[in-house]
């Protein structure tokens, strides 16, 4: 059964010019370690990185959005990582106050679907969250 779908879209020069002004400030507030630590030695430039962190945002509001709650009830961007598999597809792990109430509120054995995209200027991301029978 479907619990939500929820989309983002986000212009990936509005967080270029956060990461150039503020990166560590930015980084901090919104993204765990896991999730900047990969990037944190890549040669990436200001675009390519400002892409990535973009996508990661634009997933973190989508995943609010399939859940139907925004950034209430302890859930905050921190704890919704947008890791990647070996393969280099993403996904989406929650830890804490965010892993407590979603379990709390819609139980055990759901599943997130996350796809991303990026054609500068925009990043976009759409996310499905399914509960198991």
């Amino acid at each position: 059964m479907i619990i939500g779908i929820g989309t983002d879209v986000i212009q990936i020069p509005r967080i270029e010019k956060i990461l150039v002004a503020h990166p560590t400030l930015f980084l901090d507030k919104y993204f765990s370690i896991e999730e900047f630590k990969k990037y944190e030695n890549c040669e990436l430039n200001s675009k390519q990185l400002a892409s990535k962190y973009a996508k990661f945002f634009a997933a973190k509001e989508a995943f609010v959005k399939a859940l139907g709650t925004g950034f209430r009830f302890g859930i905050n961007l921190k704890d919704i990582q947008i890791l990647s598999n070996e393969l280099g597809k993403p996904y989406i792990k929650i830890k804490n106050t965010t892993k407590e109430y979603v379990e709390n509120h819609f139980g055990n054995g759901l599943n997130f679907y996350l796809s991303l995209s990026d054609d500068y200027p925009t990043a976009t991301a759409f996310v499905i969250i399914e509960k198991e029978n």
